[in-house]
């Protein structure tokens, strides 16, 4: 769903609508809102996720998905601190979250580690 000029918010029914979503990338959007964190229920499949949207705001929720392999975050609005929950993500091969107001966790190559 990238690049589709989608607005508003990110609705939570499309977690029970879509129970086995693996990848949800959208991109380049101007969706507002906070973190879609309903998209991470137990047992959830979702692999890839990618919210470069510019407009997303609040605080990062913690995550504990052992499904998750990819996190793309960056070019948003949140604040605070990246949960520390992030870290010990044991799929989590490649994490970007880039943004003046928060503090960031960098990449190792076993884990990652907060900064």
């Amino acid at each position: 769903l990238s690049k589709q000029a989608l607005h508003g918010s990110i609705p939570e029914t499309w977690s029970s609508r879509l129970p086995n979503l693996q990848t949800f990338i959208i991109g380049k959007n101007q969706l507002t809102g906070t973190f879609p964190d309903f998209l991470f229920f137990e047992n959830s499949l979702l692999g890839t996720l990618a919210l470069s949207t510019k407009k997303l705001s609040g605080s990062l929720p913690p995550i504990s998905s052992s499904a998750l392999r990819a996190l793309r975050i960056e070019e948003n609005l949140f604040t605070g601190s990246v949960p520390t929950e992030y870290g010990t993500l044991q799929g989590l091969r490649k994490c970007l979250v880039c943004a003046r107001s928060l503090e960031l966790l960098f990449l190792s190559q076993e884990s990652l580690i907060h900064a």
